[in-house]
């Protein structure tokens, strides 16, 4: 339960900015998207930045750099094109829909478990994900 109040709060969050972004124009024409996600990440890095850096040290952080620059570059540019359109969504849709279908990526974690570590989910989690479907489904069916 604390997970999806968690989800809906950041969902709502994110849906009032994107609304209020939308509404005026962005100073040299950015799209709005664009200088939301901007904002959140520097947002982020000022106070991490420096906490893994006193937790790790300059040489950790440099080593972890070179050994995982190409994966971590390529996982970051997905989770900006995921969270884009989340976002770009959200600037139209309804927020209750995007919550919604947002959880769809728990399927993608368990098709991701089943094929490459193996797993062999049980029944309440082949429920769930099977859930997740119909009411994904059903929020296309009678939003229309």
């Amino acid at each position: 339960m604390l997970t999806l109040a968690s989800t809906v709060a950041y969902s709502l969050s994110d849906k009032a900015a994107m609304t209020e972004l939308a509404a005026e124009p962005v100073p040299g024409g950015l799209p709005p998207v664009l200088v939301f996600y901007v904002l959140m990440s520097v947002g982020h890095f000022v106070p991490f930045v420096p906490l893994v850096l006193l937790h790790r040290g300059a040489r950790a952080v440099a080593a972890a750099a070179r050994k995982d620059l190409v994966a971590a570059s390529v996982a970051s540019l997905i989770g900006f094109l995921g969270y884009g359109l989340i976002l770009k969504t959200l600037e139209t849709a309804p927020a209750s829909y995007v919550v919604a279908v947002r959880q769809t990526s728990v399927l993608f974690v368990l098709v991701l478990g089943i094929v490459r570590l193996h797993e062999r989910p049980g029944r309440a989690r082949i429920l769930g994900a099977a859930v997740t479907v119909v009411g994904v489904a059903l929020i296309a069916w009678l939003g229309k």
